[in-house]
């Protein structure tokens, strides 16, 4: 019989909503663009349904082949371009509002409504998201072309629900935005989106400088701010203008921008917001330094442990545990002192995750948990007998080796289970006797 595996560790801190900002064409591409007079006569109205090309039509051609806008939905005509080739299967659409080069723009997390007689075989209704469309799109059997016209049906978020002073500050267009501040400042799109995040995330000191007396301590739906924005980025320049309006703020969970700091190992960034942010902790009680551990950010661990080591989670788990867990005997160094002893709320403990992967040095840093056994009964002793490691198995034996578990199993037990019965006398001595003794018929 085997343990059961170790603990379930700290969730991983959840994803962070970045802003979708679309991703520019490879330098060393160079599309063929057509003019809405020139583009090909596989235009579709709006007056007949679309269906799927056949299929000896998905090799299309050998040279880059484009599309022009098509009037329908709204889209405006000729303000911008599609490109399609064999070379970039995914279509590209040039927006002349921004100049930037879009790779299927599409708002994601929102709600696309596309009429049903423009869906291609096999792709989903209308009203979902549009990341998900985007995705049904470039997986259907779908020529290029038809799948740029498409996307055009989704309207990017850059041509549909950004305001002016939004697209002056993707360009960077300081004088624009100076104009429209008055009038626009504060607006923001359907996921709470603003100018300055846009900025911040841009890294457009200038832009950011303009709005942040305007906008600064506004919130994205989940509670994203434009600091945390500009921390995701890595923009230490656009922190320093943003920290003093929006450091403490946290996400709707309770994440706070020094925690995502953490999980990038941005030092410069996390020296700055340390006197604002240390000792924030999430709805689940995660801290920065836990996050830090969990994602091997080592200059942050270190920056953070004098701080925040010592505080636990809602569930008992520690920074301790996970550096325990990686074998980090050189971080753990810098909290141990602080953290050894605590227990999550199953029982587990650093000792444990020392044993479960036989690190001797770390079982010797948390030899003062030595006995605690899990809610189950087992304990570290039983880990070192069940992966054979006999210098962990003489250090617990004293403390551990009359343990059983609520089932009955000792140490002795799960040595001899995994092959280790050279163990037996290492972890109880007198127990090895009487077994041996029983075998041979002599006692009990």
């Amino acid at each position: 019989m085997k343990l059961a595996d170790p603990q379930k560790k700290m969730q991983r801190s959840p994803s962070y909503n970045s802003l979708a900002m679309p991703p520019h064409i490879p330098s060393n591409h160079t599309p063929v663009v057509m003019s809405h007079t020139q583009a090909p006569s596989h235009h579709y109205t709006n007056s007949s349904p679309i269906m799927a090309y056949p299929s000896e039509h998905l090799t299309y051609s050998k040279s880059p082949h484009a599309v022009a806008q098509i009037p329908y939905n709204g889209a405006e005509v000729g303000t911008g371009s599609f490109i399609a080739s064999n070379s970039v299967p995914r279509p590209t659409y040039i927006s002349p509002g921004t100049g930037i080069v879009h790779v299927m723009p599409v708002a994601y997390g929102q709600k696309t409504q596309v009429r049903q007689e423009f869906l291609p075989v096999g792709v989903a209704t209308s009203g979902i998201p549009a990341q998900t469309f985007k995705t049904q799109v470039l997986e259907s059997n779908v020529d290029p072309l038809f799948s740029a016209q498409m996307i055009d049906l989704l309207h990017s978020v850059d041509e549909r629900n950004l305001t002016p002073l939004m697209k002056a500050v993707v360009r960077n267009d300081v004088p624009q935005v100076k104009d429209l501040l008055k009038t626009e400042a504060g607006l923001c799109i359907e996921n709470g989106v603003t100018a300055l995040m846009i900025a911040a995330h841009l890294g457009h000191a200038d832009c950011v400088k303009l709005l942040a007396p305007k906008e600064a301590g506004m919130r994205q739906n989940d509670g994203t701010t434009a600091l945390m924005e500009a921390v995701m980025k890595g923009h230490s320049n656009i922190v320093s203008l943003l920290i003093k309006s929006e450091g403490g703020i946290r996400r709707d969970d309770g994440f706070s921008s020094l925690m995502i700091c953490a999980q990038y190992n941005y030092i410069e960034i996390g020296r700055k917001l340390l006197p604002i942010e240390a000792r924030l902790q999430t709805d689940l009680g995660v801290t920065a330094l836990m996050i830090a551990a969990e994602n091997d950010a080592d200059d942050m661990v270190i920056l953070l442990s004098g701080k925040e080591a010592g505080m636990r989670a809602n569930n008992g788990w520690t920074c301790s545990m996970s550096l325990a867990a990686k074998g980090r005997v050189d971080l753990l160094k810098k909290v141990a002192s602080k953290e050894a002893g605590f227990t999550k709320d199953d029982g587990w403990t650093c000792l444990m995750s020392a044993c479960a992967i036989d690190n001797l040095t770390i079982a010797k840093m948390f030899i003062k948990e030595a006995g605690f056994t899990k809610s189950d009964g087992t304990c570290a002793l039983m880990w070192a007998a069940s992966k054979g490691n006999e210098a962990i198995c003489k250090l617990l034996s004293k403390a551990e080796g009359d343990l059983v578990t609520l089932a009955g199993k000792s140490s002795i037990d799960f040595a001899i289970e995994n092959g280790h019965s050279n163990l037996v006398k290492v972890i109880n001595p007198k127990e090895a006797a009487r077994l041996e003794k029983k075998a041979k018929g002599t006692g009990k």
